[in-house]
C-alpha cells in the first residue's frame, strides 16, 4: 500500500453487476482462493480472507438483471447484502465487462442510487474486467463518456483483465485505489442507517405513486413500546385481568390482538423481539407458555394498541390454547426455512386457526431463518404458492439480521386496518351505526371480543 500498511483493518467489499460479468470470478481473484462458486449467483454469500496484512470481507451478490429471481426476492437479497456486510461495506465495487457495453451496463450505476441513494455513490467503484482485450486508447474511444458519467455522480473507476490475465500487480493497484476511496471518506462505511433512510424514502415515494394513481391509501403509522406493557403481562399471568382487559388501563381507537404460531425453536420470539426492541438472543429459550408484548401504533390519526401473543409451539400448549385464539384478528403462522418438518405444520397451526379463530382473521406466513440460504429445505416458490392457495399473505425474515421483521408485522396490522375500516364501513351503509371487530377501548371500559373474537 501506499503508507506499507492498510487504512483499516477489516475491508469490507460488496460485489455488483449484472448477470454474467464475472463478480465471483474477481472476487476470487481479490481474495485470491477459490472462495465463490463462479456460477451464476441465486443469493447473498460471504467471505472473508487475510489479504495484504488485513482481512477482506467481500459480499458476492445475485446479479442486478437476474430475472431468475422475483422482485421480492431481489429486494431481499439486496437487503442482505447490507447485513452480511454489518456495519457496512467500505466500497460497492460494480462490475463491468470491458469490450461492449450494454444498456444494462449504463443502469447499472443509476440502479445503485435508486436502492442505496446517491450519498452511496462515494462508497463505489466500477471496476472494468477485460483489459487485456483493448489497448488504452480503445478503451477511452469506448469508455471515456461512461467514465466521465461515473466520476460526475461522485463515483471511481479501474480497469483490470479478466480473472485469467490478471496478475498481482493489479490487484494491489486495485486495492490501493480501493484504500483511496475509504480515505477520502474518512474511514467510514455506508452504514446500515444510510440504507434505512434511503428505504423510507423509497416507500413514501411508491406510497404517494400509489395514491396519486388512485390506489388504495397506505395508513402512515409509527410504533411505539408502551411503558406499561410489563405490567400487563404481569396482571394477566396473576390472573387479575382477562384477555379484553389489558387494554384498559390507557385510551385506544382500536385493540387488535395479534398470535404467534408455529413449531418450538423456529424463532417466534426472536421475531417479536427484534421487532419490539430491535434485540436478538442467541440464547433464546423456548417459551414456556405464553408471552405478550403490545406496541402502540399510529395511523391515519388514530392510535391503535397492538398486542402481540407469542406462543410456545408444543402440543402440550396446544391443548390448552383453546382461549388465546379468541379475539384474535390477525396471525403469523410461522416455520423455518431449514426444516421441512416445521413447515409441514403449517397446516395443523392452520387447522387450529379455523377451528377457534374468528373466519375473518388475517393470516400471514412467515419463512424464518432466510439467512440460512445453504442450510434451506423448504423452496421458496413452494411456501409462495402454498400461501397464495391458502389466501395467506406470504413473506421471509431473518431475526438475526433484522430482514423483512419490520414488514411482517407491520404489513399485517396495515392488512388488519383496512379489513377492519371496510367492515365498518359496510356496517355503517347497512345498519347506519358502527360495529368494530376490535372494540374500541375508549367507548366501553367493560366489553369483551365476543362472537367475531
Amino acid at each position: 500500500m501506499a503508507s506499507g500498511y492498510p487504512v483499516c483493518e477489516e475491508l469490507r467489499l460488496v460485489m455488483l453487476g449484472n448477470t454474467g460479468v464475472g463478480k465471483s470470478a474477481i472476487a476470487n481473484a481479490i481474495l485470491g482462493t477459490e472462495a465463490f462458486r463462479e456460477t451464476e449467483t441465486r443469493v447473498s454469500e460471504i467471505q472473508r480472507r487475510p489479504v495484504h496484512h488485513r482481512i477482506i470481507s467481500i459480499i458476492d451478490t445475485p446479479g442486478i438483471n437476474n430475472t431468475a429471481l422475483s422482485p421480492e426476492q431481489q429486494e431481499t437479497e439486496t437487503e442482505c447484502c447490507i447485513s452480511l456486510s454489518a456495519p457496512g461495506p467500505h466500497v460497492f465495487l460494480l462490475v463491468i465487462r470491458a469490450g461492449k457495453i450494454t444498456e444494462d451496463d449504463r443502469n447499472a450505476v443509476n440502479w445503485i442510487q435508486e436502492k442505496f441513494g446517491e450519498e452511496a455513490l462515494k462508497f463505489t467503484m466500477v471496476l472494468f474486467i477485460g483489459k487485456e482485450e483493448m489497448t488504452s486508447r480503445q478503451f477511452k474511444e469506448i469508455f471515456q463518456d461512461v467514465c466521465d458519467s461515473i466520476t460526475k455522480c461522485g463515483a471511481d473507476y479501474s480497469l483490470i483483465n479478466s480473472k485469467s490475465e490478471v496478475n498481482p500487480a493489479q490487484i494491489t493497484k486495485l486495492l490501493e485505489k480501493i484504500e483511496t476511496i475509504v480515505q477520502q471518506n474518512g474511514e467510514r462505511y455506508y452504514s446500515q442507517k444510510m440504507y434505512k433512510a434511503v428505504q423510507r424514502k423509497r416507500v413514501t415515494k411508491k406510497r404517494e405513486t400509489r395514491e396519486k394513481n388512485g390506489a388504495e391509501k397506505t395508513p402512515e403509522f409509527q410504533v411505539t413500546l408502551d411503558k406499561f406493557s410489563l405490567e400487563c403481562k404481569a396482571a394477566f399471568q396473576n390472573k387479575q385481568l382477562k384477555s379484553g382487559d389489558l387494554t384498559l388501563q390507557k385510551n385506544y381507537d382500536y385493540t387488535f390482538k395479534i398470535i404467534l404460531l408455529g413449531d418450538s425453536y423456529i424463532g417466534k420470539s426472536n421475531l417479536l423481539t427484534r421487532f419490539i426492541r430491535n434485540e436478538f438472543y442467541n440464547d433464546m429459550k423456548a417459551t414456556v407458555n405464553l408471552d405478550i408484548a403490545t406496541c402502540s401504533i399510529e395511523m391515519d390519526g388514530r392510535t391503535i394498541r397492538a398486542e402481540i401473543w407469542d406462543t410456545a409451539g408444543t402440543e402440550r400448549f396446544t391443548a390448552i390454547s383453546i382461549p388465546y385464539y379468541r379475539g384474535a384478528v390477525g396471525a403469523l403462522v410461522v416455520y423455518d426455512i431449514t426444516k421441512y418438518s416445521t413447515y409441514k405444520n403449517v397446516k395443523h397451526w392452520l387447522n387450529n386457526l379455523r377451528e377457534h379463530a374468528d373466519s375473518n382473521i388475517v393470516i400471514m406466513l412467515v419463512g424464518n431463518r432466510s439467512d440460512l440460504r445453504e442450510q434451506r429445505e423448504v423452496p421458496i416458490d413452494e411456501a409462495r404458492a402454498f400461501a397464495q392457495r391458502n389466501t395467506l399473505s406470504f413473506i421471509e425474515t431473518s431475526a438475526l439480521y433484522s430482514i423483512n421483521v419490520v414488514e411482517a408485522f407491520t404489513n399485517l396490522l396495515i392488512e388488519i386496518y383496512r379489513a377492519e375500516s371496510r367492515r365498518q364501513n359496510a356496517d355503517r351503509s347497512k345498519h347506519n351505526n358502527v360495529v368494530n371487530l376490535c372494540v374500541p377501548t375508549s367507548t366501553n371500559r367493560r366489553r369483551r371480543f365476543k362472537k367475531c373474537c
